[in-house]
């Protein structure tokens, strides 16, 4: 692929009951993101190498404390030229876009 593109759970398992009233209607698989909220990258890291072309990107929703987690997942995983973190409305960390480079 070309483009990767996920949002996947991110909210930490103990974070979801202080959520807001109108995301907590959401389906409790679509917030929640185990134990420390990064359990899914993981699974999405393993799987990139296998299926991004070599000038592929990758685009993560991400939760506002865990661009560098999410970075260091996936040096386990894929080589990158860089990675970039893209602020939402309210100055939050939101978006992880990394760039992938043959190993």
């Amino acid at each position: 692929f070309d483009i990767i593109i996920s949002n996947p759970p991110y909210i930490p398992s103990k974070g979801l009951s202080f959520l807001e009233k109108e995301v907590q209607y959401d389906p409790h698989r679509a917030l929640d993101g185990g134990a420390d909220g990064v359990c899914f990258y993981t699974a999405i890291a393993s799987k990139c190498r296998c299926f991004l072309k070599e000038s592929g990107v990758v685009f993560l929703e991400i939760g506002f404390d865990q661009a560098e987690r999410v970075i260091d997942i996936f040096r386990k995983y894929m080589n990158f030229t860089y990675a970039k973190v893209y602020q939402d409305l309210n100055g939050y960390d939101r978006v992880l876009e990394m760039k992938h480079c043959k190993l």
